[in-house]
């Protein structure tokens, strides 16, 4: 009798330990639902390209030109200006992982493209006088010189800049639509490249204020002293 009652009572036990329908559903959801988190918390795969523009040289406008589009005040004898316009598109595809009937959304692949338009204006009565032409151009080739200088210093943040943002995605956008990651992504770039132009403007802009000091263009110009007297009677015209 004591071997029957053991059995018995093992074969009891056994049987009310058996999930129930509700704790195997349970159960099921929660691997559901680790899948769906694991599957789209996978790394994006992030590409990063700079492209420039020709750098074109321009000595059809005149120096009041050049003063409204560089924001001088009158008085200022602007012989040349360099400019320098940034961009940062995109291009990213958004992608779905489903289990029955369970989806979530994730960035697979995002592409950056910093592109460069640089310009280099010499004011029209400036580039009459050959001595002239050359040190302008020259000098405003500083410029261009130290924002390339600067571009280059601050690859390395905008690098980590986009790591932080797009390698994953927030997880609360795993179960969003496509308009409000499409929304997610703008808004990041947005800021991104925000953060990229201040950067390079803080960093190259001591270099720009030396090289704008009126006595260095003096000294820039010391050799075109003849040029120099006849374009100021252009200028008081």
């Amino acid at each position: 009798m004591k071997n029957i009652f053991y059995t018995l009572s093992c074969l009891l036990f056994i049987s009310t330990s058996k999930p129930s329908f509700s704790q195997y559903s349970h159960t099921r959801e929660m691997l559901i639902k680790e899948k769906l988190r694991e599957s789209c918390s996978r790394k994006a795969n992030i590409h990063l390209n700079y492209s420039s523009t020709e750098l074109p040289v321009s000595s059809t406008i005149s120096y009041k030109d050049l003063m409204y589009k560089s924001a001088q005040s009158h008085g200022v004898q602007l012989y040349g200006l360099y400019t320098n316009e940034i961009s940062l598109q995109t291009n990213y595809k958004i992608s779905e992982f489903t289990i029955e009937n369970n989806s979530c959304f994730f960035i697979s692949d995002i592409t950056f493209n910093v592109k460069i338009a640089p310009n280099i204006f010499i004011a029209n009565e400036a580039a009459q006088f050959p001595c002239m032409r050359q040190k302008v151009y020259e000098h405003e080739m500083n410029h261009h010189k130290y924002f390339m200088d600067a571009l280059n210093a601050e690859n390395a943040n905008l690098q980590r800049d986009i790591k932080e943002k797009f390698d994953y995605i927030p997880v609360k956008y795993h179960h969003s639509d496509v308009p409000q990651i499409t929304q997610f992504v703008q808004d990041n770039v947005s800021r991104i490249q925000n953060n990229f132009v201040n950067k390079i403007n803080n960093r190259k802009a001591p270099y720009d204020k030396n090289l704008d000091d009126p006595r260095n263009t003096a000294r820039e110009q010391q050799a075109c002293q003849n040029e120099l007297f006849h374009l100021q009677r252009l200028y008081q015209r």
